[in-house]
């Protein structure tokens, strides 16, 4: 179809798909609007514009408003809102037009989990948790709180208070009287300085204690204390053995602090005293009795009967011929 003489040519009006063949009137393509067709629609337009006032018809996907030049929130799961801009959230965005990370997510993409130790979430760009959850510190929150903090620990530092048995900043030595895996279990009364916080053992005895357990007592007898292993110690007087336990030959009693009789051979009995022999020439248990002098070879321990010298006679060489 030609335009008339005198009237536009459409060849001139590039912009134009078609011109009134009468009046010249320009009509636009899909892609120009505006007095002769001079201006063009928006890259952002779908299927183009309005002609007088270049509105989009609709967005290409991705963009809304009037004009389409507002991007959708980089989280929309589909074309969001032609005006609003709302949309529907894929995992790890929220917001109406799903332009933020959702609580548990961080990074370019909201696509990084946060620390399952966050407690509110953590921030959209660096993933440090906001809070920790209880037990965790550290700006990751991936470390332990000591096992003897009573409410948790310090965010950054992981100080606290501790538990009855616990000690330290952290709280996660046993106290010197403690041991065991909760640090719930007492050191022997016996140790003098605590004991190894896993098995007990105490580090030093109580003076008067020996054994790894510190249980057993130094003999009596030792005079500063014994060995941590074997016992073995210094003897007071009056005291033997290699745990100074026993009483010395010539001493007994409670202490091993009474000497035995003077006529005792021998020694005597640790715990009353008695003779373990007498010397020649006395009898009795105690052996404070002398034999007669008629005897030969002294007389017998516990009745005084002898043999008789020349001269004497009777059981216990008591009278003369």
């Amino acid at each position: 179809m030609q335009c008339r003489q005198l009237w536009y040519n459409c060849s001139l009006l590039p912009d134009c798909s078609l011109c009134d063949i009468d009046n010249g009137t320009c009509l636009c393509d899909l892609q120009h609007y505006g007095p002769n067709c001079f201006w063009l629609c928006s890259p952002n337009c779908e299927k183009g514009c309005d002609i007088s006032t270049g509105t989009c018809y609709n967005c290409i996907k991705g963009k809304y408003l009037e004009s389409c030049t507002a991007d959708c929130g980089a989280g929309c799961s589909s074309q969001c809102d032609r005006y609003s801009g709302n949309c529907t959230c894929r995992l790890g965005y929220k917001g109406l037009n799903c332009s933020e990370c959702d609580l548990q997510y961080y990074g370019p993409n909201c696509s990084l989990e946060c620390s399952p130790h966050c407690a509110d979430g953590c921030d959209n760009e660096t993933g440090i948790c906001y809070s920790c959850i209880e037990g965790k510190f550290l700006e990751s929150c991936t470390k332990a709180c000591g096992a003897g903090c009573v409410f948790g620990c310090d965010r950054y530092t992981g100080t606290c208070t501790c538990k009855l048995g616990w000690r330290g900043n952290g709280c996660d030595e046993c106290d010197l009287q403690y041991y065991g895996p909760n640090c719930s279990l007492e050191c022997s009364p016996h140790c003098a300085d605590g004991c190894d916080n896993e098995t007990g053992i105490c580090y030093s005895c109580i003076e008067g204690k020996f054994l790894e357990s510190c249980t057993k007592a130094c003999g009596a007898g030792c005079v500063f204390g014994c060995d941590r292993y074997t016992g073995t110690c210094t003897c007071k007087l009056g005291w033997r053995g290699n745990g100074c336990d026993e009483c010395q030959s010539n001493y007994y009693g409670p202490n091993c602090s009474l000497e035995c009789n003077p006529y005792c051979v021998d020694g005597c009995n640790d715990e009353t005293g008695t003779c373990n022999k007498c010397i020649e020439g006395k009898f009795r248990e105690s052996c404070t009795e002398a034999c007669n002098p008629g005897c030969v070879f002294g007389c017998d321990r516990y009745r005084g009967n002898c043999t008789c010298k020349p001269g004497w006679t009777g059981g216990l060489c008591d009278d003369c011929l």
